[in-house]
């Protein structure tokens, strides 16, 4: 199950709440574009843009990605001295240092993320972990160890993305080394087929990988799989997994006679009461209306105690199974929840199965 917006921020570090314009958005992630008109992406200004046609679907998020990757690349490198310097300021409590730093490195984190995009983990999740362990390392960097920064902040990322984001996939953590071969698989998967215009043997990944065969398909059981509806399921290719899978928007022809049946059957059966009998029937009921009312949301519409439309609905539906309108003798198609408890009737009762 995926976390919550609330439990995505509440993993943010207290000190990345702090910075200015590093703030979470409506998911939870945090956003680190700087404001810079170089960093803007075009039209961001109010002006449309002439030459690139909007993008959609697919093409819309690799064309995100690939204008990220063009404005990171436009952030330029710290040098040995820079870092050193940013980290004295840092100590100062400089907020401008900070933000320095971690801008001059995202493209650090992007390098990180991609080596996990075929864990089955959205590459937004992957950056957005990979920050947060960024601004960790930020805060612990300590430049008189004698080591660069990026060697200092691989670990932090690296470890931040592997602890949070399995999680998202497998309901059981996979330890390190052993999510590092499955993300390898994946990798190697996804190069074998764009080269061939097939999905690799197992022979052919455990030559590629360079492992016994029974490791490569104990790593496919490991690798969360995702199947596209446009994958032909024939030799010709005719038929594609999409035109298999039921469209549950779409009512089954006998569904949709079984649910006239009842309606005019509901309809009969009402017809043989008086007014206030038709009234708290479907109320109780939800026949016709927006919902099922409660014995004393009607009382209350009705001037009457709840124990009266009690009264009331069990003489009504009396009355329908003394004619012969309401079929058995506690329930029917039509008032499956008659003779039940006013609780079990709101669990099993599906107002809009027979409203009018």
């Amino acid at each position: 199950m995926q976390p919550s917006r609330q439990e995505k921020a509440s993993r943010m570090p207290d000190q990345a709440r702090k910075i200015d314009g590093y703030v979470p958005d409506d998911d939870g992630r945090l956003l680190f574009a700087p404001r810079t008109d170089a960093m803007r992406p075009p039209g961001a200004n109010g002006a449309e843009t002439e030459h690139d046609p909007p993008a959609t679907g697919e093409d819309a998020v690799d064309s995100a990605e690939r204008q990220w990757s063009r404005e990171l690349s436009r952030m330029p490198l710290l040098t040995a001295a820079e870092e050193i310097e940013l980290a004295r300021r840092l100590r100062r409590g400089e907020a401008e240092a900070r933000r320095r730093f971690i801008d001059s490195n995202l493209k650090l984190v992007v390098s990180i993320a991609k080596r996990y995009r075929c864990s089955g983990v959205p590459m937004e999740d992957l950056i957005q972990e990979g920050n947060i362990g960024l601004i960790r390392a930020v805060d612990r960097f300590d430049p008189e160890r004698g080591c660069r920064f990026s060697t200092h902040a691989i670990m932090w990322i690296e470890g931040q993305i592997r602890r949070n984001c399995p999680d998202l996939k497998h309901s059981v953590r996979l330890p390190a080394r052993l999510l590092a071969d499955v993300n390898r698989l994946g990798r190697l998967t996804e190069e074998l087929t764009s080269k061939f215009g097939a999905k690799p043997s197992v022979e052919q990944l455990a030559l590629a990988m360079d492992v016994p065969e029974t490791q490569v398909r104990y790593l496919q059981q490991l690798r969360p799989e995702t199947a596209s509806v446009n994958e032909p399921v024939e030799m010709e290719g005719e038929l594609l997994l999409g035109d298999l899978v039921e469209d549950d928007n779409v009512e089954s022809p006998e569904k949709t006679a079984v649910r006239t049946a009842q309606r005019l059957e509901v309809r009969r059966a009402l017809g043989s009461l008086s007014t206030r009998e038709q009234l708290v029937l479907s109320m109780r009921y939800g026949i016709g209306v927006s919902r099922v009312f409660t014995l004393q949301e009607i009382g209350e519409q009705l001037r009457l105690t709840r124990q009266r439309v009690r009264q009331i609905e069990t003489a009504a539906l009396k009355q329908m199974r003394a004619s012969g309108l309401l079929r058995g003798e506690g329930a029917s198609p039509a008032f499956p929840g008659a003779g039940r408890d006013e609780g079990s009737r709101q669990r099993s009762w599906q107002p809009e199965a027979l409203a009018a």
